[in-house]
């Protein structure tokens, strides 16, 4: 479940979400050598997943926003059918820089500044959205490392027609092709993703809303500092 609420004049922007869920993970160990045939082995992990995250925006200036929040990411349960995941790249990784096979936390603090000039914050047609985040991993949050983060967030929206629909859509990561009634999304992911390992990750979208825009994103995650104790 996740909100993104937007108070009278755009004067606070309130971000937010709660997942409880349980995962099914492919894994081709990015950032480890491919085997000798040249190509990288897939596995597949099974875990439970919960989020909450919580952040709230105030403008200060004229498009200009600030906001804070926290975040908890518990993973939890995770085995592996048919193998050892001491075996795999990730558990791999997980011995050498001493995380739990089975589980982790990544626990912390946000810290961002947003520039918007979309002309509807929610629907948007035009305009740039940016945002810049700092995320600051803490041990006695319950987090498994202390780690730093840099998330950064680049849009621009432009429009394919004079004709400006109102539409609403269902999209995210477990919607990559949704059809409505006037409308088509289409959302390519590309994702290498462990919070507290050190991993960038990358995440590619390109929405397609018929026959009114098309909006391009790129998100990129990398850690500022290597995780520590």
């Amino acid at each position: 479940m996740t909100h993104n609420i937007f108070t009278n004049g755009n004067k606070y922007n309130i971000q937010g979400s709660m997942v409880a869920s349980k995962s099914v993970t492919p894994d081709f160990g990015l950032g480890s050598s491919p085997g000798p045939d040249g190509t990288r082995k897939g596995y597949v992990f099974n875990s439970q997943y919960y989020q909450f995250k919580e952040k709230i925006y105030k403008e200060f200036l004229p498009h200009f926003y600030g906001g804070a929040g926290l975040e908890f990411d518990i993973r939890r349960g995770t085995t592996m059918k048919g193998g050892d995941i001491e075996n795999t790249p990730y558990g791999q990784y997980n011995t050498k820089y001493g995380f739990k096979q089975d589980r982790y936390n990544a626990n912390g603090f946000l810290f961002d500044l947003q520039y918007t000039t979309r002309d509807n914050q929610n629907r948007a047609y035009k305009g740039i959205y940016a945002n810049a985040g700092i995320r600051l991993n803490q041990s006695w949050m319950g987090s498994s490392k202390n780690a730093t983060q840099l998330n950064l967030d680049l849009r621009k929206y432009v429009s394919l027609s004079k004709n400006i629909r109102s539409t609403y859509w269902p999209s995210g990561p477990g919607a990559p092709l949704c059809w409505g009634a006037d409308f088509l999304i289409w959302n390519c992911l590309e994702r290498a993703e462990i919070l507290t390992s050190g991993v960038a990750e990358v995440t590619q979208s390109a929405i397609l809303k018929e026959p009114s825009s098309f909006i391009m994103k790129r998100n990129i995650v990398f850690p500022l500092r290597a995780t520590n104790s």
